[in-house]
């Protein structure tokens, strides 16, 4: 499945559900990072993940308004961890 793309408050964040049996969640990246493939030994950039929220985003009972939600409470966490890498005690 393709990523998506979404601009929310500025940012731009790709996503793309995943599944494993019964579990479905949704994978938000921002940027990209190396990543080192064992069996091809080399380096390759793939989307850095920013957040997961588990459910799908196909999920028809779950609204525009809750999403919303969610992935805000999502970006004030990913910029909380921001302010403490930069160290940002309060």
């Amino acid at each position: 499945m393709k990523l998506k793309t979404i601009t929310i408050n500025g940012r731009t964040f790709q996503y793309k559900k995943k599944q494993f049996g019964e579990n479905v969640w949704t994978n938000f990246y921002e940027g990209t990072e190396l990543k080192f493939r064992l069996f091809k030994f080399k380096k390759v950039e793939v989307p850095k993940v920013a957040f997961t929220i588990y459910h799908d985003f196909n999920n028809p009972s779950l609204t525009k308004e809750w999403w919303r939600s969610e992935i805000e409470k999502q970006l004030i966490l990913l910029n909380r961890e921001e302010q403490i890498e930069r160290g940002e005690l309060i």
